[in-house]
């Protein structure tokens, strides 16, 4: 992991001042889609404890059964719901689907990541997708992460989808991998 690099540049959100992180309601930082991926990626890239250069502090990664009081701040529709189960389950969601889909295997030796958020449609504000390009032992895949404003402002994500490296690389869908028995 040595040289490893998080393409991207986003400022992070200072916590409130003068309140006591014991007495607070968990929350996560409400920030654009690129700042929530980079903050996700940022945790593969630096050593525990070593904030990530650009991240945007402090957003749980859904996978982490820690993360079950906020997901419902970090995901939405049926992907939600999906997560929610598979949380459940002795298995988790890793478990459950048998790779970690940020980095689109099971292992990972991560050379960088690139992301990039693609302009909404005409007509489709509250919409948002960000692609992530990771290299893993070498190989670059992408992974693709739509999310959706809700009317309180708050972008959550929606779907994941992945395209294994080369082109001949598998397809996948977060929300269908999950759903399967």
């Amino acid at each position: 992991m040595a040289g490893a690099q998080l393409q991207v540049a986003v400022p992070g959100q200072e916590p409130p001042a003068g309140e006591d992180p014991a007495t607070m309601v968990p929350t996560v930082p409400e920030l654009h889609p690129l700042a929530i991926v980079a903050d996700w990626y940022g945790g593969y890239l630096h050593p525990a404890g070593e904030p990530a250069a650009g991240a945007g502090g402090g957003v749980p990664s859904p996978f982490d059964p820690e993360a079950f009081e906020v997901l419902d701040q970090l995901l939405t529709g049926p992907l939600l719901e999906a997560v929610r189960q598979a949380m459940g389950t002795e298995a988790g969601v890793l478990g459950t689907i048998g790779f970690d889909p940020w980095v689109n295997g099971q292992d990972f030796d991560l050379g960088g990541v690139t992301l990039k958020a693609e302009p909404p449609a005409a007509g489709e504000a509250q919409q948002c997708r960000v692609i992530a390009e990771v290299e893993n032992f070498g190989a670059v895949s992408r992974v693709t992460f739509d999310f959706l404003q809700g009317t309180d402002g708050r972008w959550r994500l929606a779907e994941v989808h992945g395209k294994g490296p080369g082109d001949d690389g598998d397809s996948w869908q977060l929300g269908e991998l999950l759903d399967q028995p």
